[in-house]
């Protein structure tokens, strides 16, 4: 059905893929893209950005 919506200019190949995933992630175990809390930084809500210019130089995390 994607694909024939694709093919008739419906959706853009870029909508067919983004739904496409939606509707493969039933089929996603939550381990396959957790991030294990041992990996995880977290910042107060009320710091300020001092703290969190702080935390980014100490921790240097990869996707923030």
């Amino acid at each position: 059905m994607l694909d024939g919506a694709e093919f008739s200019g419906a959706i853009e190949e870029e909508e067919q893929d983004m739904i496409e995933n939606v509707l493969e992630i039933k089929d996603t175990h939550v381990r396959e893209v957790e991030t294990p809390l041992v990996d995880m930084v977290a910042i107060d809500a009320s710091a300020t950005l001092v703290d969190f210019q702080h935390l980014w130089v100490t921790h240097k995390a990869g996707n923030w």
